[in-house]
C-alpha cells in the first residue's frame, strides 16, 4: 500500500508520544513493504511568504512533507483562529499532495498546525481515511479540555463560549479578563450569535469571535466525513461521542510502542534507602512537573533523586518556575531529553515513573513504556491515566494538583520497599508496535475492500 500518515509536528524537531507513535508505525510498516511518506507542522516565528510555506526532508528514510506554520495571513485568509481549524492553503496543497502520491489511505494521527482541511481533500479526491486520536484537539483548540482554574472541561458550549473565555483569559490583560469572565453567559451568547450570523458589531474582535463560535459544527462535520476513529482509551471515546462522533465509526486499539529499546536493559533491585523518581515529558504547566518538585520539597529529609527529562528552554516562563521551585535542593536534577531508543536506558536508574498531569490524558506512551520497564507508575488520579494504572495494584494514584497526597505516595514508596516490588511485578504488558501495526493494517485493508466493493 501507499500510506500517508499525518502529525502536527514531527521529528527530530519534536519527539512528544504523537511523533514519535507515528515514526514507530511507519517505521514498521515500511518493514512490511508498504510505501510511507509523512505530512506534518512545522511552527516557525519567522515571517514567510506564501510560495516559501512547503518544504521536504527526509528523516531516516522517510519522505516528510512540512507545513511551515505560523498566525499570520496567508493565502486568502486573514484569521488565525479560523485557520487554526480551517486552512484552505493546506487544504489545496494537500489536493495536489494526493495527486502526487496517490495514496491507497491517508492516517491522520493529528492535524493542529494543518487544520482539518486535508479530511476535505481525501473526501474529494476518493482516498480513504484513518484517525488516530491522541489529544483532544478536535473538541478543544487548546488540546487539553481544560479551564485555566484547572478544572476539566466538557467540551465547546453553546457558541463555543467557554472557549472564548480561555482564549480571552491567555491572550488579554490579567484586569480585561477578570472583567470578562464576570459577564454573565446569558448577555454573552446572543451577541456571538448575532456576530456569527451578520458579522455583528463594528469591531476588529468580531472575526475572531465569529470564528470561536463556528468551530465546534464545523469539527463535528469534519471528524464524520472520516471512515474510522481509532481509539485508545475509554475518555477519548466518552468525550468525542459527546461532542458529536458518530459511534459507528469507532474502533477501539490501544496504542503499541516499541518493546525493543526496553528488552535490552533490564531493571535492577535497588537495595539502597534512597529511591529514584523520574519524569518523562513536556515541560509545559498542564503536564505538571511543578506538583512533583513541590510534593519532593515537602519530603526535603527523605532519600529521594528526582530526573526530570523534557526539553528545557531557558526563555520558557515554566521552566523558570520549575528552576525556581527546585532552586537549592540538590536532590532534584534536570536531564534534558533524549533519543526515544534509550528509553530502556532510562528507566533501568529509576524506581517509579511519576506522571502529574493536570488533564486527562490520552494514555501516554511513557506510561506503557514504564509498565513494559516493571518500573511502579505514579500518576494522577485521571481518566485516561486511571485506565492503565491500577492503584495499589501496579501503581498508585493521588488527586491530581495535589502536592500533599502525591507526597504521602512517594513516603509509601519510601516506607514500603515490597510494595513497591510487588507492583513492578504485577506492571500489565503493553501491545508492542508490531501488534499495533497488525491492527491498524487490518482497519486499512478493510477499507480498500469496501472501497473495491463499492
Amino acid at each position: 500500500m501507499r500510506i500517508i500518515l499525518t502529525a502536527h509536528q514531527f521529528l527530530p524537531h519534536y519527539s512528544s508520544g504523537t511523533e514519535v507513535l507515528t515514526y514507530e508505525t511507519a517505521k514498521d510498516l515500511i518493514k512490511r513493504g508498504h510505501n510511507v511518506s509523512i505530512f506534518t507542522g512545522m511552527p516557525t516565528n519567522e515571517k514567510i511568504s506564501d510560495h516559501e510555506r512547503f518544504g521536504r526532508y527526509i528523516y531516516e528514510g522517510i519522505p516528510v512533507e512540512c507545513f511551515y506554520f505560523n498566525r499570520e495571513p496567508m493565502g486568502v485568509q486573514t484569521n488565525p483562529l479560523e485557520m487554526e481549524y480551517n486552512n484552505q492553503m493546506v487544504g489545496h496543497y494537500f489536493k495536489s499532495y494526493i495527486d502526487r502520491e496517490k495514496p491507497d489511505v491517508v492516517h491522520f494521527f493529528h492535524l493542529a498546525h494543518l487544520s482539518a482541511s486535508p479530511i476535505d481533500a481525501c473526501v474529494q479526491m476518493g482516498v480513504p481515511t484513518v484517525y488516530t486520536p491522541t489529544d483532544f484537539w478536535f473538541m478543544c483548540p487548546l488540546y487539553e479540555l481544560r479551564f485555566p482554574e484547572n478544572k476539566m472541561c466538557p467540551g465547546p458550549d453553546a457558541y463555543g463560549l467557554n472557549c472564548l473565555r480561555h482564549y480571552v483569559y491567555n491572550t488579554q490583560s490579567p484586569r480585561f479578563s477578570s472583567i470578562f469572565q464576570r459577564i454573565p453567559g446569558f448577555f454573552l451568547r446572543p451577541l456571538i450569535s448575532l456576530i456569527g450570523k451578520t458579522g455583528g458589531v463594528d469591531s476588529k474582535y468580531s472575526p475572531m469571535i465569529s470564528a470561536v463560535s463556528k468551530r465546534q459544527l464545523v469539527m463535528q462535520k469534519k471528524i464524520n466525513l472520516i471512515d474510522k476513529i481509532l481509539i485508545p482509551t475509554k475518555v477519548m471515546y466518552s468525550n468525542l461521542v459527546r461532542n458529536g462522533l458518530d459511534k459507528e465509526k469507532v474502533i477501539r486499539i490501544p496504542f503499541g510502542i516499541n518493546l525493543e529499546y526496553i528488552k535490552m536493559n533490564q531493571r535492577g533491585e535497588n537495595n539502597s534507602k534512597e529511591i529514584c523518581l523520574g519524569y518523562i515529558g513536556t515541560l509545559s504547566e498542564h503536564k505538571g512537573a511543578h506538583v512533583l518538585i513541590k510534593a519532593v520539597r515537602l519530603l526535603s529529609s527523605r532519600a529521594i533523586r528526582v530526573k526530570i527529562y523534557g526539553k528545557v528552554s531557558e526563555l520558557s516562563v515554566y521552566y523558570k518556575k520549575l528552576k525556581q521551585l527546585s532552586e537549592g535542593d540538590t536532590r532534584i536534577e534536570f536531564c534534558g531529553t533524549f533519543p526515544n531508543s534509550k528509553i530502556g536506558e532510562i528507566f533501568s536508574d529509576l524506581d517509579a515513573l511519576v506522571v502529574p498531569s493536570l488533564w486527562h490524558e490520552n494514555s501516554p506512551l511513557v506510561i506503557y513504556s514504564a509498565q513494559y520497564a516493571k518500573c511502579p507508575v505514579v500518576a494522577s488520579n485521571m481518566a485516561g491515566m486511571a485506565e492503565i494504572v491500577n492503584h495499589g495494584v501496579n501503581g498508585l494514584l493521588f488527586e491530581s494538583g495535589n502536592e500533599i497526597d502525591l507526597a504521602e505516595k512517594i513516603d509509601l514508596l519510601l516506607s514500603n520497599r515490597k510494595l513497591l516490588k510487588q507492583m513492578s511485578d504485577n506492571a500489565p504488558t503493553p501491545l508492542s508496535i508490531q501488534e499495533y501495526v497488525d491492527e491498524i493494517v487490518d482497519v486499512y485493508n478493510s477499507l480498500l475492500k469496501r472501497q473495491v466493493n463499492l
